[in-house]
This record gives C-alpha cells, sequence and structure tokens, in this order.
C-alpha cells in the first residue's frame, strides 16, 4: 500500500509531504492542491511507464494535458526541479521511489531496507543505463555500505 505521497516544485505545491491510509480524505478550497497530488503520482507514473520521452510529456495524463514542465514547475521557474516520492509498504517493509527531474536531466532514486540506488540521468531517460548502488545490510540502523559498489544495467 502507499502509505504517502512527497512532492516539491509542482503546480501550486511547493513543498508537500502527505500521509495516505487505505481511505484518505482531501478538502479544501479551490486552487489549494488536492488535484496536484493526485496528478503528481501520475505524473511519476508516467515516468515510470515511459521514461524515454521528454520532460513535457511526463505530464499529458491521457484524461487531461497539464501543458508539459514550464507549465506544471511552482512560479513558472524552469530553474527549479519538480521531485515526487512516495513511500510503498508491504509485509513489513518500506521503500521509497522518486524522481527529480527538469527539462533535460533528472535524479532516480529507490530505496529499501537492504537497498539504495540512485541515478543521475538525462531526460529523455534511456533505458539500460548502468550506474553504482549501495547494498546495505538490512540489520543496521546506519547505511553503511556492506559493498563498496554494485552497478545494474
Amino acid at each position: 500500500m502507499i502509505t504517502s505521497l512527497s512532492i516539491k516544485n509542482f503546480r501550486s505545491i511547493e513543498s508537500a509531504d502527505v500521509a495516505l491510509a487505505p481511505i484518505t480524505v482531501l478538502y479544501g478550497p479551490t486552487s489549494s492542491g488536492k488535484s496536484s497530488l493526485l496528478y503528481a503520482a501520475l505524473v511519476l507514473r508516467n515516468f515510470v511507464l515511459n521514461p524515454n520521452r521528454q520532460a513535457d510529456g511526463y505530464f499529458h495524463l491521457g484524461f487531461m494535458d497539464l501543458g508539459g514542465f514550464d507549465a506544471c514547475v511552482v512560479n513558472h521557474d524552469a530553474a527549479r526541479s519538480v521531485s515526487i516520492a512516495i513511500t510503498h509498504e508491504k509485509d513489513g517493509g518500506k521503500a521509497v521511489y522518486g524522481l527529480a527531474f527538469s527539462k533535460t536531466a533528472g535524479t532516480i532514486q529507490q530505496t529499501t531496507q537492504m537497498l539504495t540506488m540512485q541515478a543521475k540521468v538525462s531526460i529523455p531517460y534511456a533505458l539500460n543505463q548502468t550506474f553504482p548502488f549501495t547494498l546495505t545490510d538490512g540489520n543496521q540502523s546506519s547505511a553503511t555500505p556492506v559493498a563498496e559498489e554494485y552497478t545494474v544495467n
């Protein structure tokens, strides 16, 4: 189950960390960011499903076009990057998958109890790239590497 959503610099949301439960009710005045929370999750989904397109393409949601990167970044400030992360919990384990990106570059991160992978990528993101990551011992409270570096293809 997705237990939280973190968003930075997306539409009207400069920064938000929202805890989610099996039933979550969003309410508030017009233009307060309710829809943007849902749209952010769909933008992350678009990246996961098709990362090898231009950044503007992530904002085409099928039922709605949000207008591209320049229209969706806070204050239309192209110097900022949009950041979206979800936290997922299953069987007592917790994982975070996040993406921070501008029009031309981004950082992908996935963290579990044993594994932290982070990659700086160009946008559009060409699949099958290699990058180093750190493997940690799940019993340790710190992120002390068990091995120097692994590479993912």
